[in-house]
């Protein structure tokens, strides 16, 4: 679609200074709100898997991210090239902010060449402090790094298709093969930007081979993805995915539209995601936003919940964190349209005023939730405990993998060893679909490729902490057992290991800590 600028009118033009300070002082705040609490960051469940494998030799990275991880490697490749200047939590969540403030400057740019430039200043506006959007910045997930590149994926299939050049081509093949091989959903991208393209070659009448050149890449491109699909399709299936009803559905919108809190109340719910669904429902009547509100708004929501309906559940809030630059543009829409409905000299007046109202709204939002709605699985002041009461014939017992590392991570250090040596190495440490693969590759090639175990113990000051399913020697020869579970665990428990629990801990988020003694 090509740039349609809309400019200010005369009478406007003694406010456009002020309205442009002003959206740079939203701006400023909204990577203020980023900022702020990175040092105070601290990995959650999925963060430790981004973590682990970042710091890991470059080939155990790709190699323990098909092992263990349901996602594919590109975006903890990226990671692992920033993680060369340093370890430490703070850098690495360094990256998120990166890539948050990036899809920033990329939403303000792209929304101006390719809308107007008004709807540019008021959607990053919006988008700066909207909850979800700060929530990323954040979380050492791929999700910021993908919304940055879903916003590029706007603009070069709209430049692949509009003025095509083979600069553009490669660059929207760079940004689809990004994005493909960094999320188990990545693949769906395909579909997200080609109902743009298709809607945008319904819009404006393209050429056949203007139409046929992008075709081509697609098709290209989507080949090369091949591998991402067989990943995702052995590795996708996860137990806190679901298929949505209408409720799931609002809860959802909620979420991407206002961020955690709106979703702790019913009414709140509610009244939020029919906002959030007359604001699309209005930007729709737009000609210039109704492709890109179709293609990765409309889309991405009717695709989950009909796969979670005729495949496997997939349904998932942080599967959708893509659109929510998309959603900012559709909340810009109609607060643009009540200031055009007054007289010309007090409509940037207006706009700048309600600009500022929702911006400050949103940012509330985004400063209440960040201690109301913590992150779950505290490893850090698991950690802490177990680190601050160690003493000589301690033995720390940690049966799950992904719980190891949470833990070692903090009481050993980021560097405490790799996740495909240091892991349990019977029937009951393999339960997934992997464990197929792995028997079939025989242990020559299991060695060779590093999916051999070589122990289940990391020493730690004398102490030594031990992954697996089964119960260790260790444990019976220790004087005190340090048992890390999930709460509610049936296995292992205190009467497992012939003890019984003289101190608990739990983070009442899915971590449990037992001292237990014979």
């Amino acid at each position: 679609m090509v740039a349609a600028h809309t400019h200010y009118g005369a009478e406007g033009l003694n406010f456009k200074n002020k309205f442009n300070q002003l959206a740079f002082c939203i701006l400023c705040f909204g990577l203020a709100i980023r900022l702020v609490w990175i040092w105070k960051d601290r990995l959650w469940y999925d963060e430790v898997w981004s973590a682990t494998l970042a710091v890991q030799p470059l080939i155990d990275l790709v190699i323990g991210t098909l092992r263990f991880d349901p996602h594919p490697p590109l975006y903890y490749v990226q990671l692992h090239f920033w993680a060369t200047f340093s370890h430490s939590t703070v850098w690495l969540f360094a990256n998120s902010l990166f890539w948050s403030c990036l899809a920033i400057i990329s939403l303000f740019f792209v929304a101006k060449v390719l809308l107007s430039e008004r709807i540019s200043l008021v959607a990053t506006a919006l988008f700066s402090t909207m909850p979800a959007a700060v929530t990323q910045a954040h979380s050492l997930r791929m999700y910021p790094m993908l919304t940055c590149l879903s916003v590029w994926a706007w603009y070069l299939t709209n430049r692949c298709l509009m003025a095509p050049t083979r600069i553009t081509q490669i660059a929207l093949a760079a940004v689809l093969l990004s994005i493909s091989y960094s999320h188990a959903t990545g693949v769906f991208i395909f579909i997200y930007a080609g109902a743009y393209g298709l809607w945008l070659i319904h819009e404006e009448k393209l050429t056949r081979s203007q139409v046929v050149r992008w075709l081509k890449t697609n098709v290209i491109v989507g080949i090369i993805s091949l591998p991402a699909v067989a990943n995702s399709m052995v590795r996708s299936a996860s137990s806190h995915t679901i298929s949505p009803g209408l409720a799931d559905i609002f809860k959802s919108l909620a979420d991407l539209s206002a961020g955690g809190l709106a979703t702790t109340h019913p009414a709140s719910v509610i009244g939020t995601g029919l906002l959030a669904t007359g604001a699309i429902l209005f930007g729709l009547r737009f000609r210039q936003l109704r492709p890109v509100l179709v293609g990765f708004v409309l889309v991405p929501i009717a695709l989950g919940v009909a796969i979670s309906y005729l495949v496997r559940p997939i349904w998932i809030d942080r599967t959708l964190l893509f659109t929510t630059p998309f959603w900012a543009l559709a909340f810009a829409k109609p607060l643009m349209a009540v200031a055009e409905t007054v007289r010309k000299r007090s409509r940037i007046m207006i706009e700048v005023a309600l600009t500022s109202v929702l911006c400050t709204a949103l940012a509330t939002l985004s400063i209440l939730q960040f201690d109301a709605i913590p992150k779950p699985t505290n490893f850090e002041a698991g950690a802490a405990l177990i680190s601050s009461q160690l003493q000589p014939g301690d033995v720390v017992y940690i049966p799950d993998n992904f719980q190891y590392w949470g833990i070692a991570w903090y009481a050993i250090g980021p560097d405490w060893g790799s996740p495909l040596s240091v892991q349990g190495n019977s029937s009951l440490d393999c339960n997934d679909r992997w464990c197929g693969i792995l028997e079939s590759l025989g242990p020559w090639w299991r060695q060779r490729l590093h999916l051999e175990p070589t122990t289940r113990i990391v020493w730690h000051n004398n102490i030594p902490f031990i992954v697996g399913w089964t119960i260790p020697d260790q444990v019976g020869h220790a004087s005190r057992v340090w048992l890390i579970t999930v709460p509610g665990s049936d296995y292992p428990k205190a009467a497992d290991l012939k003890a019984h629990v003289i101190e608990e801990w739990t983070d009442r988020m899915g971590l449990r800590i037992q001292l237990l003694t014979d």
